[in-house]
């Protein structure tokens, strides 16, 4: 299999199994071990944050879950979908156990007063893990989420059937991005969610789709040719290939002592593994910083 000069099986892909091998020890002398910090010798995962190898295992997504989990049984698949996609328009728990104390995850006048309310008193909204962007309008950001969230709830068993009937992470992330202030990048994270929540859905493609950012991007093609921005795939289906090639080769390359109690690697995880490598590599060879440095919360 192979595209241009590029012979997918000789791919050299160490320093993407040493993150994803290096960052899930550091998970598992922490959280399984209970060693004490530092738990790597690497100064640089050392010093930066970097997102854990699963998803699963960052604090905000275990504080969704966390509040999804007891309503389970009792919930609407569409209303459960809906309280994600209300949890990540923001991405911030606070937010989210605000607006639940309040009763104004349904009432949108209401929501909006406790968004504006937040804002007065200087609290943080939005989560600085990424950037949410008020897509070109010059209206306030609370503003236009709480129409967005309001449109979403008017629509969601009519989502949901659509996502149902689709099937796939790919169709729903695209459902999903129809919609304001969505997008691929947030809807896909939905999508996500949905795919790990108790006895909801199962999706088809979660070994071979995930939605592609412009880190996995530069992630490749620092892997291809040593340079961030040469573009050596001209098309999309490329880079793809090249994410299931490498899941494909992921079983033999990870160390079976530090993932033997994780879940399988899916799609997802060499995607967000090849953005973060790049993060890793930029630091490594003097391109600059993560945004984040590690001050020893959880991670």
């Amino acid at each position: 299999m192979s595209r241009g000069d590029v012979e997918f099986n000789d791919l050299k892909l160490e320093p993407l199994w040493y993150f994803m091998n290096e960052r899930h020890r550091i998970w598992r002398r922490r959280f399984v071990d209970g060693e004490p910090f530092p738990w790597t010798k690497d100064p640089i995962l050392r010093e930066y944050k970097f997102t854990n190898v699963f998803r699963e295992l960052d604090a905000v997504t275990l504080a969704l879950h966390e509040r999804m989990d007891p309503v389970a049984s009792t919930t609407q698949p569409y209303d459960r979908m809906y309280e994600i996609v209300l949890f990540r328009a923001f991405n911030w728990p606070a937010t989210y156990d605000r607006l639940v104390h309040h009763g104004a995850t349904r009432n949108f006048h209401k929501m909006m007063a406790v968004l504006m309310g937040m804002t007065k008193t200087k609290q943080k909204i939005f989560t600085g893990a990424y950037i949410i962007t008020n897509a070109g309008s010059k209206k306030p950001k609370i503003r236009l989420m709480t129409s967005a969230m309001e449109a979403i709830f008017r629509d969601r068993k009519k989502i949901w059937r659509r996502i149902e009937d689709d099937g796939s992470m790919k169709g729903a992330t695209e459902i999903l991005a129809e919609y304001p202030m969505m997008g691929m990048f947030t809807g896909y994270e939905v999508v996500c969610d949905l795919r790990h929540q108790k006895n909801l859905i199962k999706f088809s493609d979660v070994r071979t789709w995930a939605n592609l950012g412009p880190g996995a991007r530069r992630g490749i093609n620092r892997l291809v040719s040593g340079k961030r921005y040469p573009n050596v795939y001209s098309r999309k289906t490329t880079y793809e290939e090249f994410m299931r090639a490498a899941l494909q080769m992921a079983p033999a390359a990870l160390d079976k002592n530090v993932f033997k109690e994780a879940v399988p690697i899916e799609m997802r995880e060499i995607e967000h593994c090849l953005c973060e490598t790049d993060k890793y590599l930029r630091v490594k060879l003097g391109e600059g910083r993560p945004r984040s440095r590690y001050r020893g919360g959880v991670s």
